[in-house]
């Protein structure tokens, strides 16, 4: 399955959901615990939609300040989007891209953690449905021929994005998952309100997770998990002579660089 991204909060109903509080369970006194913050964490099935947008949502990606900005568009998300699959459940592992801290003896093991929930854990949708933009960069160079594209053209910065030293990004929503309910698994048990063990070079660490619940992704309409396609703006003569601009898939940033970025941003906005 193809990795590509989701998205960053900008707006101030930040979801908090998915911090969980890992207690690890040592012998120890009170100080043993560690927090792992999830938030836009990246699966092998995308991203968790911590921001609540909505499929074909379009923004632009200032590399160098960090600044993720929602755009317009003229899209019509119903009529632009197309149902690809559904089922009763969906797993998305291979969860990375999360914040783990700790504190007392459980310090310097943030990595075991990390690397545990990465290789055992995983998101489950219960009763999904998977969605994916028609036609992606079609829409956008319609909005630019369109009775509104000068407007479009200066609202989406495309002269300035043209300039290679600016480092401007486009991202847009091109596949989401949602679901009736979401949790958190680990191995064949949900793991709020239970424990698991994460072996380390200095013993054996129960991990106990006290997660807020996934309540925001229920009833199926708000995705749980999306992608990114990340585009690029380009400049060209069409076969007719006129100057266009185009929208072109940009290869060299990965699913990690965009999922590390809305991390980021999301924690910057919450100082």
């Amino acid at each position: 399955m193809q990795r590509l991204v989701s998205f960053d909060c900008f707006e101030v109903f930040e979801m908090k959901f998915s911090v969980f509080y890992l207690v690890l369970g040592l012998g120890c006194v009170c100080g043993c615990r560690a927090t792992v913050d999830a938030n836009y964490a990246l699966t092998n099935a995308g991203v968790v939609n911590s921001g609540l947008h909505s499929l074909s949502s379009f923004y632009l990606w200032d590399m160098k300040s960090g600044t993720i900005s929602e755009l317009e568009t003229g899209s019509d998300p119903k009529s632009c989007c197309r149902a690809v699959g559904s089922g009763t459940s969906f797993a998305a592992g291979g969860i990375t891209n999360i914040g783990v801290k700790a504190t007392g003896r459980a310090a310097g093991k943030e990595a075991a953690i990390a690397s545990e929930i990465a290789q055992n854990a995983y998101l489950q949708l219960n009763v999904f449905s998977e969605n994916k933009t028609k036609e992606p960069k079609t829409e956008l160079h319609r909005d630019l021929n369109g009775e509104d594209g000068d407007e479009y053209k200066v609202q989406w910065q495309l002269e300035d994005a043209l300039n290679p030293e600016a480092k401007l990004r486009y991202l847009k929503i091109t596949r989401s998952l949602t679901a009736e309910s979401a949790e958190i698994f680990y191995g064949t048990a949900a793991t709020i309100g239970t424990s698991f063990p994460v072996e380390t070079v200095k013993g054996t660490i129960e991990v106990e997770v006290t997660a807020s619940s996934f309540n925001k992704f229920e009833g199926g309409t708000t995705p749980a998990i999306v992608e990114y396609a990340v585009y690029k703006i380009k400049k060209l003569r069409n076969e007719k002579g006129k100057i266009v601009y185009r929208f072109v898939d940009d290869t060299s940033i990965t699913a990690s660089d965009i999922a590390a970025a809305l991390k980021a941003r999301s924690a910057a906005q919450q100082k």
